[in-house]
């Protein structure tokens, strides 16, 4: 199945009924892949906006896409973020799902949109390119501060703690994925990841103990070292609903509406760091 499939944006539909913006509205729209009609070029490059139409046309699914250009052959869909698309000083703004939503966003509103969008990627790459050595001294109080509460109440105070601690997801597989290990190792370049998740919500793992909660017959299964901003983008992108954080004997749901709420917190305050990125490791057995 292709990426472009996976798109479906149910959460900004839902929200969309309102018929007007919200705040909750405008960090789904910073957060969501959208798709956009392109024209192929005969040198083998696309036009977006081929139409110069005055109002950028953006949709949620390729169902609401098909909606207006499931006849036309000319053009092809293609994703990005809200920030990528051709503003230009004679737009008057963008409108999503234009048969059926027909949301209007101004193009003051769009611009503001995409500063922040544009600061938020700024300071993501930033700390990307001082990546330093995980400092890894709150690792065991993570569990510790998990070990009594019954709900996370403060989404800054833990991810300050995640952020000095390793976590991890799994991935599963029908079939092994044995015949990909390099040096101990399986590169996502090999082989797509396939994350563990319960209830539309990606599993993060606080000790490798918790795996076997998870894992079922039948299925082979590998760990990756979690990157929570990494995480958190593919929850906004496809549509999950959260992450469930499984401690020893207890479990958290760390639901969508919060992430969101608290994305820019979360970029800003954590780290980025030389953890092996992009790699799934056999789980070895004790």
């Amino acid at each position: 199945m292709d990426y472009i499939e996976l798109i479906n944006n149910r959460n900004l539909k839902e929200l969309l009924k309102k018929n007007y913006l919200t705040e909750e509205t405008v960090r789904e729209i910073k957060t969501s892949l959208f798709i956009h009609p392109a024209k192929l070029n005969k040198d083998g490059s696309y036009t977006l906006n081929p139409n110069d139409n005055e109002e950028i046309q953006l949709f949620t699914s390729l169902e609401e896409y098909n909606n207006m250009y499931s006849q036309n052959a000319e053009f092809t869909p293609f994703y990005f973020y809200f920030d990528e698309f051709p503003y230009c000083e004679n737009t008057k703004g963008a409108i999503i799902n234009p048969e059926t939503d027909k949301l209007f966003i101004p193009a003051s509103l769009c611009f503001h949109i995409i500063e922040d969008m544009e600061e938020t990627k700024r300071t993501i790459e930033f700390k990307n390119s001082i990546k330093s050595e995980r400092p890894n001294y709150l690792q065991d109080f993570l569990n510790e501060y998990l070990e009594n509460k019954t709900k996370i109440t403060y989404i800054s105070k833990l991810f300050y703690i995640l952020d000095k601690s390793t976590v991890y997801s799994l991935i599963s597989s029908e079939d092994s994925l044995d015949e990909y290990i390099k040096d101990n190792k399986i590169s996502n370049e090999d082989v797509d990841f396939n994350l563990v998740k319960k209830d539309n919500y990606i599993v993060i793992f606080t000790s490798k103990n918790e795996f076997k909660s998870m894992m079922e017959p039948n299925m082979h299964y590998y760990y990756v070292i979690a990157d929570m901003i990494e995480i958190i983008k593919i929850i906004f992108e496809l549509d999950y609903e959260g992450i469930i954080l499984k401690a020893p004997e207890r479990e958290f749901e760390l639901k969508r509406h919060r992430l969101l709420k608290y994305w820019d917190n979360i970029v800003e305050d954590y780290g980025a760091y030389d953890d092996p990125l992009g790699y799934a490791f056999k789980i070895m057995e004790e």
